[in-house]
C-alpha cells in the first residue's frame, strides 16, 4: 500500500502541473503551437477515454469478453467510414459560430431557444451518471492504493474519498473553465492540458499492459511443466460467442457518442479549427486501437494471477501492486485521474456554457431589460460557476445513492444512451431539409422520457429508491407497461431494450412531426444553411455548363434591387473590365459580384439561394421556376426588417433615429429603459425637441444648477448641423451615460446611449489603487533604505572588528614565530629538537594562514580586498599541509600520501593554503578507510593540484550544489556550517584558479585546482642565498627596535642578537628620542606602524633620516593590512614586512639592505 498523504500530495502536484500547462497555453501567442496543432487536437479528442477506459475496460473484458471492444469500434467506424458526416458537422458549426451542441441544434431548427433549452436539460441529466462514474473510479483507485475503506453510508460523507474528490474537481473546473466568459475564443490552455493528460493516460495504460504481458510470458514459459501457454492465458477471457446483440447495441451507442456527447462536440466542433480533422481521421482511430489492444493483456493477467473478478475494474492497479511495482501503480492512478479530470473539465465547461446561454440569458434579457439593467457578465460568470458546483454536487449524490456496486461500463453506457437521443436531430438536420423543430422537440421529449423510464428507473430501483416489483410488473401491476418489458417486447439485455424504445420512438416522432409541420422562412433559410453546405461552391462548379446570360442576370437583379441600381452596377463593371456583351454567358466573377449586390437588399442567404436557383434553371432543370422566387421577396424583406428589430432590441445600447425633419423614426427597448421614459410617452413621428426637453427638465438626467434651455438648444443645433458628437454625463441617480451621435446619409441622425457606470467605477477604483500603490511603494522604499543603511553599518562594524582582531592576534603570532625561528637555529645539530620546533612553527604558520584567510574573506565580502599574488612553492605548501594532517589521518587509521615535485605557481600563499586545507579537511573527515592523496600534476597549461580520497563520494546531481553556502550533504553535529567549499570556490575564482570536482557515490572524490605555473629559478637562488647566510651575519651592526608590544619587541630583539647585532629597544616615541639623542648611530631601525602614544612608525623613520643626514636601513614592521601602507613605505625608501614576521624573509631583507 501507499501512504494516503503521499497520494494526496501527488494528486495536488499533478493537478497544479495541469493548471500550469493550461495557464502557459493561454499566455503563449496564438501561432506558437500552430505546427503541432493537429497532434494536439487529435490527443484532445482522447477525452472520449474517461476513467471508464483506464479502470473499467479491463473489468468489462473480464466479464463480457470481446464485448468491451464495442466502446472503441463505434468511434473508429465513424471516423473511418462516416468522416463526411463529421466534416460537415464541423464546417457548419464554424460557419454558424455555434458554441455548444444545444446552440447547434437550436440554430438548425429556426434558432429556436426552447429547443436549445430542452437539449441543455437533457444533456445535464444525461451527464450526471457519467460524472458520477469518474468519482467512483478515481475514489476507488485512491482507496485501493492507500488501503482506505471509504464507506458509502450517508453518515460518513466526511470519510468518503469521492466527497473530497468532488470538491477538488469543482475548484479545478472553475479555475479551468469558468475564470472568464469567452465562448467564441478557443481555450488553447485547456486543449494543451487535455493533450498532456491523454499522453499520461495512454502511457500509463501501455506501461501496465507491457507489465501484464511479461507476467503472462513468464507464466507461459512454464508450459513444459504442465502450465498454460502464453496464448491460452492471454485469450482466456475471450470467445466468439461474445459478439452478441449487446455488442452491436453498444457499438451504435459509442458511434453516436463521438459527436453527441456535449464534451466531444465541444472539442471537435467548438475548440477545433476544422482543418485538423483530416489528420484526426486516422490518428484518433489509431490511438483508440492502441488503447483497446492494451486491455487484452491486463484483463488476461488480472484474471489469471489475481483469480478474482470482484474488483476487476481496478486490475490496472491490482496487477502492479501484485508485482510489487508501486511506482507503476501510482502511474496508473495518475492515468485514471487524468482521464477523469479531462472529462469533467470539458463536460462542465460545455454544460455551464449551455446553461448560461440557453437557460439563464433568455430570462435575463426578458426581465432585466424591464429593470434597465445591462451588466450581465458577472451574473453569467456566477451562473457558470454555480452550474459547475451543482452539477458535481448532483453527480456525487447520484454516486452515493444510485451507483453502489455497479460496474463502470454500465454507468457509462447509461449516459451514452441519453446522448444518443440527440442523433436524429443532428443527422437529420444535416441531411434532411424537411427536418423541423416540431419533430426535433417531440422526438427529443419522447426519446428522453423513454430513456428515463426504461433505463434510469431500473437503475434507481436497483439502488432501493422504490420497489423492484414496479420494474418487473409495471405500474399498478400493468405488466404491459413494465419498464423492462414494455408492450411485451423482450430483449437479451436491459440496454438494448431501452435503446430500441427510446431511439426508435425518437426517430419516428422526428420524421412524423417534421413532415406535418409548415416551415417558416427562417426555418427554410436555416435548413438550407445546414443541409446545402457545399452550395457556396456550386456556382464555380456549374458556371462552365450553364447558359445563364448577362442579360438574364441583369433582369434577375433588377427584380430585387431596381433598374437604377443594376445600371450603376454594370457601369462600374464596364469601367473596370471594358464593355460587357449582354448576349454572352455570365462568368463566375460577374455572378459573385451580382450576388454581393443583391445581398445588400435581401440578405446573403436569400441572394445565394436566388442565384443558385436561377443557375439550375439555366442548366435545364425546368422543375425550378425562378419567377416563383419573387413571391418570397416581400417575405425576405419583411424577415430582414424583423431580424433588424430583434437585433436592436437585444443589444445593451439605447438607440434613437430621427429623420431630416428631426422627428423620431426608430428606437429600441434599451433606449426606453436607459432614459426611463413613462409608458406611452415615446411615439414614432414625435418631434425630437419634445423628447430632449423632457430629458432636460423631467427625466432621469435632470442637470441640477444648469441652464436647461441652453442645453436643449445645444442638442437641437447638433442635430441640425449633422455634426458628430460624444460626451459623458452623470445623472442625478449616479448613472453615467455616454452619448454619441452621427449623421445619416439621408439627412437623419442616429444617437446611441451607453451605460458606462461600471466602467467609471472600475476607473475610479483603478485610480485609487494606483494612488495606494504609489504610497505603498514610497513606504517600502523608505523601509528598504533604512534596512540598507543598517546593513551598511553592520558591514562596516564587521570590517572594523576583523581589522582589530587581525592586528591584535598577529602580535603574539609574530613573537611565537620569531622565538621558534631562533630556537631552530640553536638546534641546528639536534634533529629531534628541530623536528619538534619545526612542527610547532608549522602549526603557527597554519594558524597565521587561517587568520589571514579569515581577514581576507571578510574584505572579499566588502569588495575591499586584493589578493597578494606571488610565487608560491608547491613543495613548501605540501610540506606544511602534510605536517598538519599526517597526525589527523593516522588517528583515523587512513594513509596520507603527498606526491609531486617542486614547482612555483602564481597565487596568494595564505589563501591557496586555506583552499587546500579545506579540501584535505573534508577528504579526511569523510574517508572511513583507505587513503587520502595530495598531488600536483603538470601540463602545458599549468599545474593541477588534486586532493583525492576513497571516501563515501558525492552523487552527480549534487556536484553543482556542494559549493553553495550553508549546504551540507552529510550533516553531523560537529562538521561545520557548510561554508568551507563555498568560501573556497569564491576565493579560487578571485585568484583566477579553476576549481572543480569529480566524484561518484561510493567511489570517492577528487577536488582539484588548475593554477598557472611560473619559472622558479630565481626564487630558488634567493632561498639558497638565504640559507647560506651565517647566523652572525649582523656582527658589528647596531639595530634599534621600536614596538609598543612587549612580546614582539622581546622576540625580534632576541633574534637580532643571535644574528650578532647590537640591539637597542624602544616602546614609544619618547624612548626613541632619548636613545637617538644620546648620539648613538644605528645601521638598522625596525619600527611598528602604530604606537600607543599615537605616533606613527613611518614618521619615526623619517625623523631619524633627518637627524643623521645619512643612509640607513629603515624597515616598517606592522600588522596593519593594506597596499597603501606598503606603497607609502616603499616610496619613502624604507622596507616593509607584515606581521607575523618570518625569520627567512627578515634575514633576506636585512642581508640585501646592508649589502
Amino acid at each position: 500500500m501507499i501512504s494516503a498523504t503521499w497520494l494526496v500530495v501527488i494528486t495536488i502536484v499533478y493537478l497544479l502541473l495541469l493548471f500550469y500547462i493550461a495557464y502557459r497555453g493561454d499566455q503563449k501567442p496564438v501561432g506558437q503551437f500552430s505546427r503541432y496543432q493537429t497532434f494536439i487536437f487529435t490527443l484532445s479528442l482522447m477525452v472520449y477515454c474517461s476513467s471508464w477506459t483506464i479502470f473499467g475496460a479491463a473489468g468489462r473484458a473480464v466479464l463480457s469478453g470481446w464485448e468491451y471492444l464495442s466502446i472503441y469500434a463505434g468511434p473508429i467506424f465513424v471516423f473511418v467510414f462516416c468522416f463526411p458526416l463529421l466534416k460537415k458537422l464541423v464546417i457548419i458549426s464554424k460557419r454558424q459560430k455555434t458554441v455548444s451542441i444545444a446552440d447547434f441544434i437550436g440554430s438548425r431548427y429556426g434558432k429556436n431557444r426552447s429547443l436549445a433549452a430542452m437539449v441543455t436539460m437533457i444533456a445535464l441529466v444525461g451527464t450526471i451518471p457519467y460524472i458520477a462514474l469518474q468519482l467512483k473510479a478515481v475514489a476507488g483507485a485512491f482507496d485501493m492504493l492507500s488501503g482506505r475503506h471509504s464507506p458509502l453510508q450517508a453518515g460518513f460523507i466526511l470519510s468518503d474519498t469521492a466527497f473530497y474528490l468532488s470538491l477538488i474537481l469543482i475548484l479545478f473546473s472553475i479555475f479551468f473553465g469558468a475564470r472568464r466568459i469567452d465562448a467564441t475564443v478557443h481555450h488553447r490552455g485547456i486543449i494543451n492540458a487535455l493533450s498532456f493528460e491523454s499522453i499520461v493516460k495512454i502511457g500509463s495504460l501501455l506501461a501496465i499492459a507491457v507489465l501484464a504481458y511479461f507476467m503472462i510470458s513468464e507464466e507461459g514459459a512454464r508450459v513444459a511443466l504442465g502450465g498454460a501457454s502464453t496464448a491460452e492465458i492471454l485469450f482466456a477471457p475471450f470467445n466468439m460467442e461474445q459478439f452478441s446483440v449487446s455488442f452491436f447495441t453498444q457499438s451504435l451507442l459509442s458511434a453516436t457518442a463521438i459527436f453527441c456527447l456535449p464534451r466531444q462536440f465541444h472539442i471537435m466542433a467548438v475548440e477545433g479549427r476544422g482543418d485538423e480533422l483530416s489528420f484526426a481521421r486516422w490518428g484518433f482511430p489509431l490511438l483508440l486501437l492502441l488503447v483497446s489492444l492494451s486491455v487484452i493483456p491486463i484483463a488476461a493477467a488480472g484474471l489469471h494471477f489475481l483469480n478474482s473478478v470482484d474488483n476487476s475494474d481496478l486490475y490496472v492497479l491490482s496487477l502492479p501492486l501484485f508485482d510489487g511495482s508501486h511506482g507503476l501503480a501510482v502511474l496508473g492512478y495518475l492515468g485514471g485521474l487524468s482521464a477523469a479530470t479531462g472529462m469533467v473539465i470539458v463536460a462542465t465547461v460545455a454544460l455551464s456554457t449551455m446553461v448560461s446561454n440557453d437557460l439563464v440569458l433568455p430570462i435575463l434579457l426578458r426581465f432585466r431589460q424591464q429593470e434597465g439593467g445591462s451588466h450581465y457578465y458577472p451574473i453569467l460568470l456566477f451562473i457558470r460557476r454555480i452550474t459547475i458546483c451543482v452539477l458535481l454536487g448532483l453527480a456525487y449524490g447520484y454516486y452515493r445513492i444510485a451507483i453502489g456496486d455497479k460496474t463502470l461500463s454500465s454507468i457509462g453506457l447509461l449516459s451514452f444512451a441519453a446522448a444518443i437521443q440527440f442523433s436524429p436531430a443532428i443527422v437529420g438536420g444535416l441531411y434532411w431539409q424537411r427536418g423541423h423543430k416540431n419533430g426535433a422537440m417531440v422526438g427529443l421529449l419522447s426519446g428522453f422520457f423513454l430513456w428515463f423510464y426504461t433505463l434510469m428507473l431500473p437503475t434507481l430501483a436497483d439502488a432501493g429508491w422504490f420497489s423492484a416489483s414496479f420494474i418487473s410488473s409495471g405500474p399498478l401491476g400493468l405488466a404491459l407497461f413494465a419498464p423492462q418489458n414494455l408492450l411485451g417486447f423482450e430483449f437479451s439485455d436491459r440496454l438494448t431494450h431501452g435503446l430500441f424504445w427510446s431511439l426508435g420512438v425518437n426517430i419516428g416522432c422526428y420524421i412524423l412531426f417534421s413532415l406535418r409541420a409548415k416551415p417558416s422562412l427562417t426555418d427554410k433559410l436555416q435548413a438550407a444553411a445546414f443541409v446545402e453546405v457545399e452550395s457556396t461552391s456550386s456556382k464555380d462548379q456549374a458556371s462552365p455548363k450553364h447558359t445563364f446570360k448577362v442579360a438574364d442576370l441583369a433582369d434577375l437583379c433588377g427584380r430585387f434591387v431596381g433598374k437604377e441600381r443594376v445600371d450603376h452596377f454594370f457601369f462600374e463593371i464596364e469601367s473596370e473590365r471594358g464593355a460587357v456583351d449582354h448576349t454572352q454567358v455570365a462568368d463566375v466573377e460577374l455572378l459573385k459580384k451580382a450576388e454581393q449586390m443583391m445581398a445588400g437588399s435581401v440578405g446573403a442567404a436569400m441572394a445565394e439561394s436566388i442565384l443558385n436557383t436561377a443557375l439550375q434553371a439555366a442548366m435545364g432543370n425546368r422543375s425550378v421556376n425562378v419567377v416563383s422566387l419573387l413571391s418570397q421577396t416581400s417575405e425576405a424583406i419583411e424577415f430582414n426588417r424583423e431580424l433588424l428589430n430583434v437585433t436592436l432590441n437585444n443589444i445593451n445600447q439605447g438607440i434613437s433615429v430621427v429623420d431630416q425633419h428631426l422627428c423620431l423614426v426608430a428606437y429600441n427597448k434599451a433606449y426606453l429603459s436607459l432614459l426611463q421614459y413613462p409608458e406611452g410617452f415615446i411615439e414614432l413621428g414625435m418631434p425630437i425637441e419634445k423628447i430632449i426637453r423632457f430629458n432636460t427638465f423631467k427625466g432621469a438626467g435632470v442637470l441640477v444648477g444648469s441652464d436647461g434651455e441652453v442645453e436643449v438648444k445645444k442638442r437641437i443645433d447638433f442635430l441640425r448641423s449633422g455634426e458628430a458628437y460624444s460626451y459623458e454625463r452623470t445623472w442625478k441617480d449616479g448613472t453615467v451615460i455616454q452619448t454619441e451621435g452621427n449623421r445619416l446619409p439621408n439627412g437623419g441622425y442616429v444617437t446611441t446611449y451607453t451605460d458606462i457606470t461600471a466602467l467609471k467605477v472600475i476607473q475610479n477604483d483603478l485610480r485609487k489603487s494606483n494612488e495606494e500603490l504609489e504610497e505603498k511603494v514610497g513606504r517600502r522604499t523608505e523601509k528598504l533604505l533604512l534596512v540598507n543603511n543598517a546593513l551598511q553599518e553592520a558591514m562596516e562594524s564587521k570590517s572594523r572588528f576583523m581589522t582589530a582582531a587581525s592586528h591584535d592576534l598577529s602580535q603574539p603570532l609574530s613573537a611565537g614565530k620569531l622565538y621558534l625561528g631562533a630556537l631552530l637555529e640553536d638546534l641546528e645539530h639536534d634533529d629531534s629538537g628541530r623536528r619538534l620546533a619545526g612542527g610547532a612553527l608549522s602549526a603557527l604558520y597554519n594558524a597565521e594562514s587561517l587568520l589571514k584567510s579569515l581577514f581576507e574573506i571578510s574584505r572579499l565580502d566588502s569588495n575591499a580586498w586584493e589578493p597578494e599574488i606571488e610565487a608560491v612553492s608547491v613543495k613548501a605548501l605540501f610540506s606544511s599541509l602534510e605536517t598538519e594532517f599526517s597526525v589527523i589521518a593516522k588517528d583515523k587509521g587512513i594513509r596520507l600520501k603527498v606526491v609531486g615535485r617542486d614547482c612555483y605557481v602564481r597565487s596568494d600563499q595564505n589563501l591557496l593554503h586555506s583552499i587546500l586545507r579545506n579540501f584535505l579537511s573534508n577528504a579526511v573527515r569523510y574517508t572511513k578507510q583507505g587513503a587520502v592523496m595530495l598531488l600536483c600534476r603538470y601540463g602545458k597549461e599549468g599545474a593541477r593540484i588534486e586532493v583525492r580520497d576513497s571516501g563515501i563520494g558525492i552523487a552527480e546531481k549534487h556536484h553543482g550544489t556542494i559549493f553553495k553556502e550553508y549546504h551540507q550533504l552529510h550533516k553531523t553535529s560537529n562538521e561545520g556550517y557548510g561554508l568551507g567549499l563555498a568560501i573556497s570556490k569564491r576565493v579560487a575564482e578571485r585568484l583566477e584558479h579553476q576549481v572543480g570536482v569529480r566524484s561518484k557515490l561510493g567511489k570517492g572524490s577528487v577536488f582539484y585546482l588548475n593554477i598557472h605555473c611560473i619559472t622558479g629559478g630565481a626564487i630558488e637562488n634567493e632561498q639558497q642565498e638565504s640559507s647560506s647566510l651565517e647566523n652572525n651575519f649582523l656582527e658589528t651592526v647596531k639595530v634599534l627596535c621600536v614596538d609598543d608590544e612587549a612580546a614582539p619587541l622581546e622576540a625580534i630583539s632576541e633574534v637580532m642578537r643571535r644574528w650578532g647585532a647590537t640591539v637597542s629597544c624602544a616602546k614609544n616615541y619618547q624612548e626613541y628620542t632619548d636613545i637617538v639623542s644620546s648620539g648613538e648611530r644605528f645601521e638598522v631601525i625596525l619600527a611598528d606602524y602604530h604606537l600607543r602614544d599615537g605616533s606613527v612608525g613611518l614618521d619615526l623613520l623619517k625623523d631619524y633620516r633627518n637627524r643623521v643626514e645619512s643612509n640607513y636601513l629603515g624597515v616598517l614592521v606592522t600588522a596593519e593590512r593594506g597596499a597603501e601602507i606598503e606603497d607609502e613605505a616603499i616610496l619613502n625608501g624604507f622596507g616593509y614586512l607584515p606581521k607575523p614576521l618570518e625569520t627567512k624573509l627578515l634575514k633576506m631583507l636585512l642581508a640585501e639592505g646592508l649589502r
